[in-house]
């Protein structure tokens, strides 16, 4: 299953956060709440790519590799940036407007 891309929105895989996340996952969901868990994954959603890269520092300044590990994609060009594990797919070729989603490969 894949999870829909919203606005602006940073996957991180679950499994990789519970491997090497300082204090495991839930050491991660003490620090960032607003992270949802999905299929897999954990989505975070902006409307401000701005916020979404704060949200990004304050990841990799826990001690977590999230250069390598997050992907980054808008909801109507894809891929911002991509991470390991994640792939992001446009379920929705034919359409006029692009409908991405992401998934732990």
């Amino acid at each position: 299953m894949s999870v829909p891309v919203r606005f602006f929105s940073l996957f991180l895989r679950l499994d990789v956060v519970g491997a090497h996340y300082p204090g495991g996952l839930g050491q991660f969901k003490a620090d960032f709440p607003h992270g949802v868990i999905e299929e897999g994954l954990i989505r975070f959603v902006s409307m401000s790519g701005g916020d979404l890269e704060e949200d990004f520092r304050q990841i990799e300044a826990k001690g977590f590799d999230a250069g390598r590990y997050a992907t980054i994609a808008d909801m109507m060009g894809g891929a911002l940036k991509c991470g390991e594990g994640i792939v992001l797919e446009n379920t929705k070729m034919d359409a006029v407007i692009p409908c991405w989603a992401a998934r732990a490969a």
